[in-house]
């Protein structure tokens, strides 16, 4: 896990909200009343996203990406941004305001350390084009200028290394979060040269040294903020039922996948995560070759979080297949703000807390279904939300709602600077 970075700085140009009777718009709330500045008409410059990503970009560049971005001035501070849709693109522009709301990944890309840490040589990566890309988006949403910006380079850098999300079609914003932070990590994994790893070594060992064990020798490929930020630990204990004897597997996670409890009434996100973590027994056809007793035997499979980390992305699975057929499920789960524990389904050290940032919802049917966001604003700790180019102040419905689809997740001792221009 990565140091504790200094506490947060607030910058006294973007003071708290007074408060208000409605939901008014968010340039006005933000700014205490003073006065956004007139919409600069649209810049559309068509160029190929290609010639952008030089190792040394010139002003004109600069200039093209920024241009490329149409953006609209006036909104009063950071986060303020909406994102133009470009065709049934609310999948993407969801996720992205979550992860730009994501304070210690957002102060990376400002502070521009990605570019020491970039691996252009990496065949899992994009050539750093994406994450080039993605970093001029953070860079535009929190230098507090533009209200509207239109992520069309983005996009299409993404549709070159993402064939999936080529078009127009609605896609799930969880594997596009899925697949954008894959391809950031390649981008910056810090590994240059990928070791061979024969075994990992730890059939026998004690639980805590086996998780370490294999913790490390994934660490070996795989070296990035987003490891550092995003990436935990999931373990798989398997008990022999005639012997005793344990078996230890450890697995790398990005999103914590939990189902939902079957039911017409509201659930907890704690009965979700218990059902993930049910035990499993092993019995008639499907018994457990124990490596002890070296025949098959009944046994019980039970998984546990061996590790979390400093993000946490949970995904309810509200899409299910019955048949040919997709279904959606519209269970209310509620979710606390803060003070989320995840003590009973940890077999490591005691974990720490957690509070919200960050939802995307998914509202309508599969077929034509919208997604929006909402996210709590690191200075007013007011929520927002985000629907494609609008953002305004989020309502309690917004917050906590049966559309909830992705939880972001930040643990509460973790302290990151905010983002700062100088």
């Amino acid at each position: 896990a990565p140091a504790p970075a200094p506490a947060a700085r607030l910058p006294a140009r973007v003071p708290p909200a007074p408060p208000t009777q409605h939901a008014p718009s968010v340039y006005l709330d933000l700014a205490s009343g003073i006065q956004a500045r007139p919409a600069a008409p649209p810049i559309d410059r068509t160029m190929k996203p290609d010639a952008m990503h030089s190792h040394r970009m010139t002003a004109e560049m600069r200039a093209a990406r920024l241009s490329s971005l149409a953006p609209i001035e006036g909104a009063p501070g950071p986060l303020a941004c909406g994102l133009r849709n470009l065709g049934n693109t609310c999948f993407m522009s969801s996720v992205l305001q979550c992860l730009f709301s994501a304070v210690p990944l957002a102060t990376y890309f400002v502070q521009g350390r990605h570019r020491s840490e970039m691996n252009r040589s990496n065949r899992l990566g994009t050539r750093g084009e994406l994450t080039d890309e993605y970093a001029e988006l953070v860079r535009a949403v929190w230098c507090q200028r533009y209200r509207v910006i239109a992520p069309r380079f983005f996009k299409a850098t993404l549709d070159q290394y993402a064939k999936q999300f080529v078009g127009t079609q609605q896609q799930d914003c969880q594997e596009f979060c899925t697949s954008l932070l894959d391809k950031l990590h390649e981008d910056l994994n810090r590994v240059r040269h990928r070791p061979p790893i024969a075994d990992d070594g730890i059939e026998g060992l004690p639980a805590a040294e086996a998780a370490d064990r294999a913790w490390a020798n994934y660490m070996r490929l795989n070296d990035s903020v987003i490891v550092d930020l995003f990436q935990g630990q999931l373990q798989t204990t398997i008990e022999c039922l005639a012997c005793g004897h344990h078996s230890f597997t450890f697995s790398a996670f990005m999103f914590l996948s939990v189902p939902l409890p079957p039911g017409p009434g509201p659930v907890t996100l704690l009965d979700c995560l218990r059902l993930f973590c049910t035990r499993e027994r092993l019995d008639s056809s499907n018994k457990w070759l124990c490596p002890r007793c070296r025949v098959p035997r009944e046994a019980v499979m039970a998984t546990t979080i061996r590790r979390l980390p400093v993000i946490l992305l949970v995904h309810l699975k509200r899409f299910s297949f019955n048949g040919p057929f997709r279904d959606k499920l519209t269970t209310h789960v509620r979710y606390p703000l803060t003070g989320l524990s995840l003590a009973s389904f940890v077999s490591g050290p005691p974990p720490d807390q957690y509070s919200l940032f960050g939802v995307c919802n998914h509202t309508g049917t599969l077929s034509g279904g919208h997604y929006t966001a909402v996210c709590r604003h690191p200075y007013s700790q007011r929520w927002l939300r985000y629907d494609d180019s609008v953002v305004t102040v989020a309502e309690d419905h917004h917050v906590h709602s049966n559309a909830a689809y992705l939880l972001f997740y930040t643990c509460a001792n973790f302290q990151a600077s905010l983002p700062t221009f100088g």
